[in-house]
């Protein structure tokens, strides 16, 4: 088939899957509705309130950075569109290594195709073969641990350590939304990550507390994410 017509098939397909979507969506808003963070600043009476919001918004801006989509856009798929965490990394992955728009892949999900065969079908297999997650993925190994991986390498990549750095933390309990958190309080405080590992394992200190003792608001540590390199704190 030529190239040309490809592409018009392929943005045919996308339209159609995105329409016969449409119903499941909306069903999802009605079902879910808008999962809105309450507690965005840190309360001492109440310290772990803004917990999950100060994790939530500092990895949805590794991801934006990592893969260049805007944070409502990963909202919008999350929130609204009912897209699952781990489906959207091994989704922004395919897209990236496949050049295929997100939008259709993300289809393909959600009208219950498995990775698997999305990953070895004709015009995907050879763009991913040489994918060490991607590949794995196509072997089958599950969408919750192609998630993990996907964020590791996406940890270890945007702030220049070595995976297994990334890996160890994961072994003494952190999640990977964890893990991004204190690799950001190290950039921006200059002290050790496991040092902040510590005060919320051994001292019982939430995140959102320590993310306070240095100045920095919940909403403020994913914009040290979106501006990183820089330093700037919430006082700067």
């Amino acid at each position: 088939m030529p190239l040309l017509k490809q592409k018009h098939s392929l943005f045919f397909i996308t339209i159609l899957l995105l329409s016969a979507l449409a119903g499941k969506i909306s069903f999802a808003e009605t079902v879910k509705g808008c999962h809105c963070f309450r507690n965005r600043t840190f309360d001492p009476a109440e310290k772990f309130a803004a917990d999950n919001y100060t994790l939530a918004t500092s990895f949805n801006s590794l991801i934006s950075r990592s893969f260049g989509i805007s944070k409502g856009q990963i909202v919008m798929l999350k929130m609204k569109g009912g897209v699952n965490p781990n489906d959207l990394l091994v989704g922004l992955k395919t897209a990236r290594v496949s050049g295929i728009d997100l939008q259709h892949v993300i289809a393909l999900r959600q009208i219950n195709q498995s990775w698997q065969k999305i990953l070895t079908s004709p015009g995907v297999s050879d763009s991913v073969k040489n994918d060490t997650i991607l590949t794995a993925v196509q072997s089958g190994i599950s969408t919750d641990e192609a998630g993990q991986k996907i964020a590791h390498e996406m940890i270890a990549a945007f702030y220049g350590v070595p995976i297994e750095r990334v890996e160890n933390l994961r072994l003494v309990g952190l999640t990977a939304k964890e893990i991004n958190l204190v690799f950001i309080l190290s950039h921006i405080s200059g002290k050790k990550a496991e040092a902040f590992v510590e005060l919320y394992k051994k001292e019982g200190k939430s995140w959102s507390e320590i993310a306070n003792s240095l100045a920095i608001e919940p909403a403020s540590t994913g914009k040290l994410i979106l501006n990183y390199p820089e330093k700037q704190t919430a006082h700067n």
